[in-house]
């Protein structure tokens, strides 16, 4: 599982090393080094096509805004944002390990260690047993993954968020596991209203 804290603190590390300026320069979506960061520019995402700048950014505090897309945030959304779109599954853990090896940053380790050595104590059957019900639910939620991929872009993205809040221990397992299956029922029966109602359309036309 990963450790919030952590997490957390290696966002803030990532942050700090790596400016902006240097991302989109880096990323060729700026050409020069010198460019004022209160200064707009055109929005670098690809899915948004910018007519009119509308994406500014501010080294000093670390942060990014393009009120076009409505996007914003530190460096590891702005590269999260990036990844997302050529990639649905992408997460913001992904993208602080990506942006740490890029820009060669050394992270605490995001990792939990659960089992340690030691003296056993009354409570490790309680904290195990509640280890296999998460490891229960999380692998029923690994085998729902075909099945989000083929939702609706803005349902299977709001599954998705509901993953990563898992993985940081936002939501528990269960939970997330849930949810999941009462998005993909309700799917199920739109569909099938969708069809039944498509059929019966077709039909009044057919008498007619």
């Amino acid at each position: 599982m990963i450790n919030k804290e952590n997490f957390n603190k290696s966002c803030e590390i990532v942050g700090e090393e790596v400016k902006i300026s240097n991302y989109l320069l880096k990323n060729k979506h700026i050409y020069d080094d010198n460019v004022q960061d209160n200064k707009l520019i055109r929005c670098p995402f690809d899915d948004h096509n910018d007519g009119t700048p509308s994406f500014s950014f501010d080294d000093r505090k670390g942060v990014f805004n393009c009120f076009g897309c409505g996007r914003g945030g530190d460096v590891v959304n702005l590269h999260y944002h990036m990844k997302k779109i050529e990639d649905d599954r992408y997460s913001r853990i992904k993208a602080v390990k990506d942006l740490a090896k890029m820009y060669k940053v050394t992270l605490p380790d995001m990792f939990e260690r659960r089992f340690q050595r030691g003296r056993v104590n009354k409570f490790r059957k309680i904290d195990r047993d509640k280890d296999i019900g998460k490891e229960y639910y999380m692998e029923k939620i690994r085998t729902m993954e075909t099945t989000i991929r083929k939702l609706p872009y803005k349902t299977k993205t709001k599954l998705y968020r509901e993953i990563d809040n898992m993985l940081l221990e936002i939501k528990e397992p269960i939970e997330v596991f849930q949810t999941i299956k009462e998005v993909i029922a309700n799917e199920g029966r739109n569909k099938l209203l969708h069809t039944s109602d498509e059929k019966e359309t077709t039909e009044n036309i057919s008498s007619e």
